[in-house]
């Protein structure tokens, strides 16, 4: 939340079936990536915490979204557009679409194919989504277009 950090890193981290209700721990636990959009926002993917907090470049806490129930936060990219408009986050099974302003859930991209969320996701110039997977691989998902102010995706 922008504060200074205490140490508690308990080595293995704590890996939670799902996490508590509330805004969630004052640290993270395995932050698994970071990206700084073109206006200088940072996403930071808290894998074990199931969160992405959203900072300025100072560090200081703008936002976050949390999904409980499932591995959410995997990891993050940003989209291909100059304006950045979307944020892909690794969950399970799906990348969920966030809103990147408002960090909320737009859509999720799913089913037809997909390895999964991934280890791993990251987007190219013409929007085209790669999620890689421990073991399982690296997936192209092409970029197709905007549907009804969020990204489409075929595999």
């Amino acid at each position: 939340y922008g504060n200074k950090p205490v140490d508690n890193a308990p080595c293995p981290p704590t890996s939670l079936k799902s996490v508590p209700p509330g805004d969630g721990p004052d640290q993270f636990s395995i932050v698994h990536a970071i990206r700084v959009s073109h206006d200088g926002m940072v996403y930071v993917a808290d894998r074990e915490n199931r969160r992405v907090q959203a900072f300025t470049v100072d560090g200081k806490f703008v936002k976050q979204v949390i999904r409980q129930a499932s591995p959410f936060a995997r990891n993050v990219a940003l989209s291909h557009d100059p304006e950045q408009q979307f944020l892909y986050v690794g969950d399970e099974k799906e990348i969920v679409v966030l809103n990147r302003k408002t960090m909320e859930i737009l859509t999720t991209i799913q089913g037809g194919g997909l390895i999964g969320g991934g280890h791993e996701l990251q987007t190219d110039s013409k929007g085209n989504i790669y999620v890689a997977l421990t073991t399982r691989g690296l997936q192209k998902l092409t970029f197709k277009g905007l549907s009804k102010g969020v990204a489409s995706a075929a595999r």
